[in-house]
């Protein structure tokens, strides 16, 4: 299974298959790099969110699983040196039943279990 995308557009969630083309503010491309300091999912989303204005959601309106996902280590295997955009970035930091989701509107990120569906 691997790792899926979801943009919320306005209040509601929603799966898109074309999020790439939704979510043009983070398209930006950047070089996979952490600081060694950073470990757990919270901590790397926020150092790739942060210099584009966008913030993580974890209380609220945000799936139930988002703060223990965000509390989570990273992946051993992480794409160091690799450039990529910060949609992909966030992708690589999170297991592959888990998703990532966006609400461009208010430039909010969180994450939630996968649950299903064929690929």
């Amino acid at each position: 299974m691997k790792n899926f995308l979801i943009i919320a557009l306005a209040s509601t969630w929603l799966i898109s298959s074309s999020a790439f083309a939704s979510s043009a503010g983070l398209k930006a491309q950047v070089r996979f790099e952490l600081p060694s300091h950073i470990t757990t999912v919270a901590q790397a989303a926020d150092w790739f969110l942060e210099p584009h204005g966008y913030r993580l959601a974890l209380g609220g309106n945000a799936p139930r699983e988002a703060s223990a996902i965000a509390l989570q280590s990273l992946p051993a295997a992480l794409p160091n040196g690799r450039v990529m955009t910060i949609e992909d970035a966030l992708l690589a930091i999170t297991l592959d039943d888990q998703a990532v989701v966006i609400d461009n509107e208010h430039k909010l990120v969180s994450f939630e279990l996968f649950l299903g569906g064929a690929q």
